[in-house]
């Protein structure tokens, strides 16, 4: 990114916002070749429409020219994306779900805890009510990371999106259940 001049610079900012919202509602793992071709230039396209209805500009010389190249450093930015999704998780997942060993746990209460939630997807409903039956999807751990994701205060925050703005869609959790899920994820710290 340090290749493109400051007003590029914050053009493709909003083109990863873009695509970052394509990720989250669509695609989380789009094959390279076909979002270079589409989706990430549509992003910039998106973004370049975008500065011009609030008639901003930009450095002159830079679009079409590395178009391609522009395209590389925002499809690069789905990796940034995954791995923020999977830092906030690492440190809201065993606050959560009471996994921390800080909390009085041993290693094994800690392990076996783990498993009974990985069990029939338990990690995604939320706490039992009054009758012994839980919700899907209440799990405050799940709602934590969504929102420390999605509404943070950045360039590329995706609360800006309609699409975001009154609710977390459906794709977008199932993005952040999915990589709670992954085993990469120690549940322990």
């Amino acid at each position: 990114l340090g290749f493109f001049p400051h007003l590029w610079g914050k053009l493709l900012d909003y083109a990863k916002a873009n695509f970052r919202l394509y990720l989250a509602i669509s695609d989380p793992f789009p094959d390279k070749e076909d979002a270079l071709s589409g989706v990430c230039g549509e992003a910039i396209t998106e973004a370049i429409v975008h500065w011009q209805d609030q008639k901003r500009q930009v450095e002159k010389g830079y679009y079409p020219k590395y178009k391609r190249e522009m395209a590389i450093v925002v499809y690069n930015d789905a990796a940034t994306f995954r791995s923020r999704i999977k830092q906030v998780a690492l440190a809201v997942v065993p606050l959560e779900y009471g996994l921390a060993l800080l909390q009085g746990n041993t290693i094994s209460s800690v392990k076996t805890k783990a498993s009974g939630l990985l069990k029939k997807t338990n990690f995604l409903r939320g706490d039992r009510d009054a009758e012994g039956r839980t919700s899907n999807f209440a799990n405050n751990a799940l709602r934590t990371i969504c929102h420390k994701v999605y509404y943070d205060s950045g360039s590329k925050s995706l609360r800006q999106f309609p699409a975001f703005q009154k609710t977390i869609p459906s794709n977008a959790l199932i993005l952040v259940a999915t990589i709670v899920s992954m085993p990469t994820i120690p549940l322990v710290i």
